[in-house]
């Protein structure tokens, strides 16, 4: 996930949190589901640092959301409906 601009990085953490906070979870307890510490959440949240491919994956497991959803709802990626396919 390296080389992504500010922006994105932002965009990518308000997803993820949006879907934490959905959930009721605090950044600790997401963390311990996730296996990820809590400041490192943070850091992804605020969009400060982006996360490992490995880290965005295990997250998203934590938090029941699809990896490729939340890269489409945060404008990473095209949805595959964006293509004509």
């Amino acid at each position: 996930m390296e080389g992504l601009t500010d922006h994105q990085r932002r965009a990518l953490g308000s997803v993820l949190k949006a879907a934490r906070l959905r959930l009721g979870w605090t950044q600790a307890e997401a963390g311990k589901r996730g296996r990820l510490d809590r400041a490192y959440i943070s850091h992804i949240e605020r969009g400060k640092k982006s996360p490992t491919l490995a880290a965005l994956i295990r997250y998203c497991t934590a938090l029941g959301v699809n990896p490729c959803d939340v890269l489409v709802e945060s404008g990473l990626v095209a949805s595959a409906t964006d293509h004509g396919s």
